[in-house]
């Protein structure tokens, strides 16, 4: 029998496991309401897109609608480059953004859907789930996490 069989590994505890990334459990990062606030407020703060900040930036690549709108008002990359728009800041980007969710009605019914590829949450009886991914990690989601509720000013509590 091979010593990293599974057989062998389960008659074991898995004790040769060590600290295996490709066998390693991740959890969620798990977010609760705290005090006055509510799920619902933790909701609200999630779906509005004026509490994402420079996050919302990262939907540029998740909807072609937003990309060529962003372009024609910014510019592409290489136009600012080269000096033929101003040049704009990740902020400055992301405020628009909010504002095209905000008052496009197209991008309107899609909202909930892109604000959720940001982080990928879901909700699970009275928390938050959010699984970290390779591009997303847990401190990735707390930093994310912490923006988006500080800016809407609900009281919650982050567990990794």
């Amino acid at each position: 029998m091979s010593k990293y069989s599974l057989r062998y590994l389960m008659e074991n505890d898995m004790d040769d496991m060590g600290s295996s990334t490709r066998l390693r459990i991740t959890k969620d990062v798990v977010v609760t309401p705290k005090g006055d606030s509510t799920m619902q407020d933790l909701i609200n703060a999630l779906n509005n897109p004026n509490n994402y900040g420079m996050y919302l930036s990262g939907l540029l690549h998740a909807n072609k609608n937003i990309k060529d709108k962003v372009a024609a008002y910014f510019g592409t990359s290489n136009q600012r480059i080269k000096g033929n728009y101003p040049d704009k800041t990740a902020a400055n980007i992301s405020a628009y953004i909010a504002n095209l969710l905000s008052t496009d009605p197209g991008l309107d019914r899609l909202k909930p859907v892109l604000l959720g590829k940001i982080t990928g949450w879901k909700q699970v009886g009275n928390e938050i789930h959010i699984a970290p991914t390779k591009t997303i990690t847990k401190d990735t989601i707390e930093k994310i996490f912490t923006t988006v509720l500080d800016n809407a000013g609900v009281e919650y509590k982050i567990e990794k």
